[in-house]
């Protein structure tokens, strides 16, 4: 009976101890004296069940592979370890003076063990728990006032901890995305992989983060931290293989520090948030003295603002004039040379040139057989993104930047021909018939609308954001803080120009493009009768206009739309003459 009562212990049944659904039980029909024993061995030999269940899930996990389920693993191991040699040293110490009672007594603390044990490896069976998840999981079992499940779980919890370490550290300080079972919460993105292939290079936007495999433990702020940590070390490390590290000079003490993170029994959270910030700050500060002092990023910001937001005005205004008749007709194949060569020659008679060496003027062709289009309707801006700059003006942004320059420079046309109507006006103004008042008012609503959009759109939105950018980026040594500050300022521009709220968006441009379609009408002599339609539409399209703003404002508490509703109807003169 002892004999039996072992080989069930460490998880083998026999003839008096059977497996059934429920787990291990004593043969029906064994006797007993005195009766009791059956309920002690009945409960005895249910350890032996746990024990061969979780020797089971241990072989099986060995087949599914991961370095996450492999370290918990060696956890289960230690502790099947644990008990199996406690049952070994029973049977040194069995003989006929050996009850069922002591033996109950020295295996007692497993009966508190087990069960617990086997409700989290079916709960990670069943629910497929993988990868960085087992973390998580396990940190949520740890929280309990069972000391031996306590004890047992904590050093679960250090083998499965050390893994997302090392695969932290490694990411950390040499970019090593090592990743071969698919269990990390940082991954790289699939369409920047085939880009990879063709020799484009990786940017911070290359990585991110996988929520579906962030323990619940981690918080976001930390995964975040690890992520621009290893993603700076990856995008620095492609462009100089056998240059400079991010970390030299610190290097061996990173390694030092990277072991002990590793080895801590008791390393707490909050220990590893100060490590992984202590790296990204580094890397950081690398990354500023790189992009800030030796890249020039503000020169570079001012680039950016006098192109594609329009700061160069005087630029602008004799390039519009110049290529207006040759972007008024649908685009060829030559139109962008032409196009850029204008371009070149006004950036040289204005001593510009230096600034726009790296901007081309581009024309999307439209397809065969397609809706008939200007050049206008096809005119983009691209600039050419040397190292290291291609970290922060990566594809994503600089189609944020191109959406702002069509818009802006629809608002800029705009303004020049309307301007065009006025200098007119002003010149015959000696001429004076039955239909001049009505056109210098509807000219002089047109102006008021353009102009006070304009104003808006540069000095309120553009400058104001982009003075507040330049200072961010002069007041920190953090390029992380850099970047959150450009992406910031990028996405205020798109809100605060409307771009993002698409109807008032196509509002707007309908509004201008009534203005253009006016002066082409009216400086091209046409008669009162063909001009009437479109000028009933924009002051109908200009009523709906402030509508829509005033109904936003008394909505919303943003305050740039206030300010562009004050620009537009100042004193509500506009709005009231509209209802008339």
């Amino acid at each position: 009976m002892l004999q039996e009562l072992l080989f069930a212990l460490s998880g083998f049944p026999g003839d008096v101890f059977i497996e059934d659904k429920a787990g291990f039980t004593v043969a029906k029909g064994t006797p007993f004296d005195p009766p009791f024993e059956e309920t002690v061995l009945n409960k005895l030999c249910m350890l032996g069940y746990y024990c061969k269940y979780l020797k089971n899930f241990i072989s099986e996990a060995q087949e599914k592979r991961g370095f996450y389920l492999d370290s918990l693993c060696t956890g289960l191991r230690e502790a099947l370890g644990e008990y199996l040699d406690t049952v070994a040293a029973l049977e040194q110490e069995f003989d006929d003076q050996v009850s069922l009672l002591y033996i109950q007594h020295r295996l007692e603390k497993y009966h508190a063990l087990f069960p617990p044990l086997k409700a989290l490896v079916d709960d990670i069976t069943d629910n497929k728990v993988h990868g960085c998840n087992i973390f998580g999981l396990v940190s949520k079992y740890a929280v309990t006032g069972t000391p031996i499940l306590k004890e047992v779980l904590e050093r679960l919890l250090f083998h499965i901890r050390r893994a997302l370490v090392r695969q932290s550290t490694s990411w950390m300080t040499r970019g090593n995305l090592f990743d071969p079972f698919d269990e990390f919460f940082i991954q790289k993105e699939n369409s920047n992989k085939e880009e990879g292939s063709k020799g484009t290079r990786d940017s911070l936007d290359s990585y991110s983060l996988r929520a579906e495999l962030l323990p619940s433990c981690v918080p976001i702020s930390l995964a975040k931290k690890i992520l621009f940590a290893g993603a700076a070390v990856k995008v620095f490390a492609q462009e100089k293989p056998s240059g400079h590290s991010v970390y030299e000079g610190t290097d061996e003490e990173l390694a030092r520090r990277c072991t002990e993170m590793e080895t801590k029994q008791d390393l707490t959270l909050q220990e590893f948030e100060d490590f992984v910030e202590g790296i990204r700050s580094q890397a950081a500060a690398y990354m500023w003295r790189v992009f800030v002092e030796e890249g020039g990023l503000v020169w570079h910001l001012h680039l950016m603002r006098n192109a594609f937001l329009l700061g160069h005005g005087s630029l602008f205004q004799h390039f519009i004039r110049a290529v207006d008749p040759l972007l008024r007709r649908p685009p060829d194949e030559d139109t962008e040379y032409k196009v850029n060569e204008l371009f070149q020659l006004h950036c040289t008679m204005l001593h510009q040139e230096e600034d726009t060496d790296k901007l081309t003027l581009t024309i999307r062709l439209p397809q065969t057989g397609g809706e008939t289009v200007s050049g206008w309707d096809c005119l983009g801006l691209s600039y050419s993104v040397s190292y290291p700059l291609h970290v922060i003006f990566t594809p994503a942004v600089l189609t944020r930047y191109a959406h702002l320059f069509r818009f802006l420079l629809d608002v800029r046309r705009t303004q020049d021909v309307v301007q065009q109507c006025w200098l007119w006006q002003m010149k015959n103004k000696a001429v004076c018939n039955v239909e001049s008042v009505p056109l210098t008012r509807i000219v002089l609503h047109m102006s008021s609308v353009v102009e006070s959009l304009h104003y808006y759109l540069q000095a309120d939105v553009v400058e104001g954001q982009f003075t507040a950018l330049v200072q961010r980026v002069n007041t920190t040594r953090d390029f992380e803080a850099i970047q959150q500050a450009h992406s910031c300022f990028l996405g205020t521009l798109l809100a605060q120009t409307f771009i993002l709220l698409k109807p008032l968006h196509e509002h707007l441009r309908e509004i201008l493009h009534l203005c253009r379609s006016f002066a082409d009408l009216f400086l091209a002599g046409e008669p009162f009768t063909k001009l009437q339609e479109v000028m009933k539409n924009f002051e109908t399209e200009r009523y709906l206009l402030l509508r829509i703003l005033s109904t936003l404002a008394n909505r919303h508490s943003e305050t740039h739309i206030s300010r562009l509703l004050l620009a537009l109807d100042y004193s509500s003169f506009l709005s009231t003459a509209g209802t008339k």
